[in-house]
C-alpha cells in the first residue's frame, strides 16, 4: 500500500491478488457504505470505495512500493512466469 498526495487530492495505492493495483481517493474512503457480509468473499462487490484499476489482475502479480514523490516502482509477474520491474508516475 503507497499513500500519496496528486494536484491537492490524498490517495492510496493498493495491490492485492484479487483486484490488481487500485487506486482510491482517501475521501472517498470515509464515505463509503459498509460492505455486507454475504459479498465480501465475492468478486462482484457493489459497496464500499469507488476505486480506479492501474494494473489489472490478469495482468500479474504486481508488488508496489513508493520510488520518489512522483514515481513508484512496480515488480510484476506475469502468469507465464517472467517478472518485469517497472518505475511508473503516480496516477
Amino acid at each position: 500500500m503507497v499513500e500519496y498526495e496528486k494536484d491537492g487530492k490524498s490517495y492510496v495505492l493498493i495491490s492485492n491478488t484479487s483486484r490488481g493495483v487500485i487506486r482510491l481517493a482517501k475521501d472517498d474512503i470515509a464515505k463509503a457504505d459498509q460492505i455486507p457480509e454475504e459479498q465480501v468473499s465475492r468478486q462482484k462487490v457493489t459497496a464500499g470505495p469507488k476505486y480506479e484499476t492501474i494494473l489489472k489482475p490478469t495482468d500479474g502479480e504486481a508488488r508496489v512500493d513508493r520510488l520518489n514523490d512522483a514515481m513508484v516502482v512496480m515488480l510484476v509477474k506475469a502468469k507465464s512466469g517472467t517478472v518485469d520491474l517497472k518505475s511508473v508516475e503516480l496516477p
